[in-house]
């Protein structure tokens, strides 16, 4: 987001790469969920980088909007690919873009 000068309000697909398991969805939905809210709390991009890991987290428990963002997994359904799992997220989050 910092390279991309991309503030969390203008992300709208994520595409997680835990392997659908219990612990590694619910991290990346914690994860995900609090980067958009602390993005809603904190609107100016450079207090939002500032922000530590623990700030992030407890704009959780903030009274905001929800954000309903689309968010993709792949693993679950096609398993690992181990080295390729990268080139196979990538092509199928371009394509989530251009659809």
């Amino acid at each position: 987001m910092k390279e991309g000068n991309l503030h969390p309000s203008q992300l709208s697909l994520f595409n997680c790469h835990a392997r659908s398991t219990s612990v590694g969805d619910k991290a990346e939905a914690l994860a995900i969920k609090s980067m958009l809210a602390a993005g809603q709390k904190y609107g100016d991009l450079a207090k939002y980088l500032s922000l530590t890991p623990e700030e992030i987290v407890e704009c959780v428990n903030d009274n905001l909007p929800k954000v309903q963002p689309i968010i993709t997994c792949q693993k679950g359904n096609m398993g690992h690919t181990v080295a390729a799992a990268a080139v196979v997220e990538s092509v199928i989050s371009i394509k989530c873009i251009q659809e």
